[in-house]
């Protein structure tokens, strides 16, 4: 975010790999205690998702948390 400029006072971020299926990566993030406090953090107030493919079609799965 700091490289895109992009302005904010609190900034959190989860990725999840080697699941095939969003679902599953989010429950892994949520079996994830440093995970699942970052999705519940109260102190958030908007949420950016992602997923980006490697070269064998694997899904990266990205949430970026923020509050300005």
């Amino acid at each position: 975010m700091k490289e895109d400029d992009f302005s904010f006072h609190l900034a959190g971020e989860n990725l999840a790999y080697g699941q095939y299926s969003s679902i599953f990566a989010h429950e892994g993030l949520m079996n994830s205690l440093g995970h699942r406090e970052n999705i519940l953090r109260k102190d958030y107030e908007y949420l950016g998702v992602g997923v980006a493919f490697n070269d064998k079609s694997q899904p990266y799965y990205t949430q970026n948390f923020y509050a300005k």
